[in-house]
């Protein structure tokens, strides 16, 4: 195992900020674009050695800093997920109904009417 350099450290702390940013602004092509360079630098990561107190802290750090943006992806996904089953809900279930001048309920979208032809 090698050492990580802290070149490697502060380049991974700069992209968690970047995502945590995107994620928050739910910025997806953003990390889209952060994922190659995340995935790369991750691997050269996990094969050094933290050795040193400082470079140990900095590795706890970077991991605090994952783990919340991984806690802010599960939010994302878990809050498209009610979307979709709200968008679902409201397609199906929808009794798009108002009221009419004269008091007589009706709706609001009526199903296409189709056009006939007579000759």
């Amino acid at each position: 195992m090698s050492r990580p350099a802290l070149p490697d450290l502060r380049r991974m702390q700069q992209i968690l900020q970047r995502e945590q940013r995107a994620l928050n602004a739910a910025d997806m092509p953003a990390l889209m674009k952060l994922a190659p360079r995340k995935a790369a630098l991750l691997e050269r990561l996990e094969s050094a050695d933290p050795a040193g107190p400082a470079l140990a802290r900095a590795v706890r750090q970077l991991r605090d800093q994952a783990r919340r943006n991984a806690r802010l992806f599960e939010a994302a996904l878990r809050g498209l997920t009610d979307a979709q089953a709200l968008v679902r809900r409201l397609s199906v279930d929808a009794d798009d109904q108002t009221y009419h001048r004269d008091g007589r309920r009706q709706k609001v979208n009526p199903p296409g009417r189709s056009f006939e032809r007579r000759a």
